[in-house]
Formats: structure tokens, sequence, C-alpha cells
């Protein structure tokens, strides 16, 4: 079993089949939630029901920021790498706050 299909788990006993989701991860998580019938979406304007956060080595500050902003809309948070920050969600007075 690979983290993906873990986080993929959990994600099927919270949210929606169809549900949008927000990824910050590489294309091996990006691919298995198209296959579960998830949608990725590329911004928070977009409403994801959840940030699903993975491993990505290029991964950049755009792209974490705008998980952040997603996280503001009172969306769920789901990591498949340990050491994921699942407090992320918290008010943090150093993010930018203006979308």
């Amino acid at each position: 079993m690979t983290s993906a299909m873990d986080v993929i788990a959990v994600m099927n006993e919270h949210l929606d089949e169809g549900a949008s989701v927000y990824v910050v991860g590489g294309e091996g998580l990006r691919q298995a939630l198209r296959e579960a019938s998830y949608v990725l979406v590329e911004s928070a304007d977009d409403a994801p029901a959840a940030v699903v956060q993975g491993f990505d080595a290029s991964v950049t500050w755009a792209q974490l920021t705008e998980g952040r902003f997603c996280l503001g809309t009172r969306c769920s948070v789901l990591c498949s790498q340990l050491g994921c920050d699942a407090s992320a969600g918290n008010a943090d007075s150093h993010w930018v706050t203006v979308h």
C-alpha cells in the first residue's frame, strides 16, 4: 500500500465522491487522486473540500501559500506523508492573509 492509497482511504471516509481537492504534492499523488475520482483544483477560489499534502521536491512557496488560503475556507487538510503538519490551518501571523 502506498501513502497515496492511505490518504485516499481516509478521504473516502470524510469527503463526497468527486469532491474537489487542492494538492501540494507530486504527480504520483495527483494521478492517484484523479483515479479515485477526486477533482483537482488549482486555486482556493475553486473552494476545495480538502487540501492534500504529499512529498514533492519541487514544491513552491506559492503552492504552499495557496494551500493555506484553501484552509482559510474551512476545508480539511489531509497528509499522505509522515511529518505533515495537520495543524497548518491554525491562524499564524507569519502567513500572508490577503489573497
